[in-house]
């Protein structure tokens, strides 16, 4: 439209409409080439910790980071997002913090995308009287640190969990809600933390809600 002329015909409400949208979904397509790259670096190079690369890591610092940036939309969905900080400090992990930051963000972001809520926005697929919780925590058990995500959304049709960590795999009542995704995120997640020697689970009841968990290896 903006090539052939015909852009400037339309009225300043309509281009704001239009030049939003096109925003919109570049940073969606954006988020899809971003996970297919990463699926792609994971696949190929035999993705673990390399003792004599890793970085002495605080993941108290990586949540309150992904926290922070996903706090404004929960906030625009009316979302309460509750984060559950450990007593005192946890021993660290070795491993690369850009990846773990990734594997954290994209859960809580999960659990923030298919928890309907009293909110509306213009990517809303859904909304319901009982207001959105996602509650995220982190504490230590015995020789691991769990970081945990819990949420009362859409949740997971049971015979479609066991798929949930493949590729490409979405749920079919995430699909209607939020059409626009990878199918790549849960795959990512569980790589990453399998590369830290560590293991993702999830739990999950159609309609209440899910629990996932990352369990991480403490640094020795």
């Amino acid at each position: 439209m903006m090539a052939e002329g015909d852009f400037e015909k339309v009225t300043p409400e309509e281009k704001k409409k239009y030049v939003h949208n096109a925003f919109e979904k570049s940073l969606k397509l954006e988020q899809i080439i971003s996970d297919i790259l990463v699926t792609s670096e994971l696949d190929t190079a035999d993705f673990t910790v390399n003792n004599k690369n890793a970085q002495v890591i605080q993941l108290e610092d990586l949540v309150e980071k992904a926290i922070a940036d996903i706090k404004f939309e929960a906030e625009q969905r009316k979302i309460s997002l509750e984060w559950t900080k450990p007593e005192k400090a946890l021993p660290p992990i070795a491993g690369y913090e850009q990846y773990l930051s990734h594997a954290f963000f994209n859960l809580i972001d999960n659990a923030v995308k298919y928890t309907p809520s009293i909110g509306r926005t213009s990517e809303t697929r859904d909304t319901r009287t009982e207001p959105g919780q996602v509650k995220v925590s982190l504490a230590m058990q015995e020789q691991e640190l769990i970081f945990m995500v819990q949420d009362n959304g859409i949740g997971i049709p049971k015979d479609e969990i066991r798929n949930m960590f493949k590729k490409f795999s979405r749920a079919s009542n995430a699909r209607n809600m939020y059409t626009d995704g990878s199918g790549l995120g849960l795959f990512i997640i569980k790589e990453i933390v399998e590369g830290h020697g560590g293991r993702v689970t999830v739990e999950s009841e159609l309609g209440k809600g899910s629990t996932f968990k990352i369990f991480l290896p403490i640094k020795k």
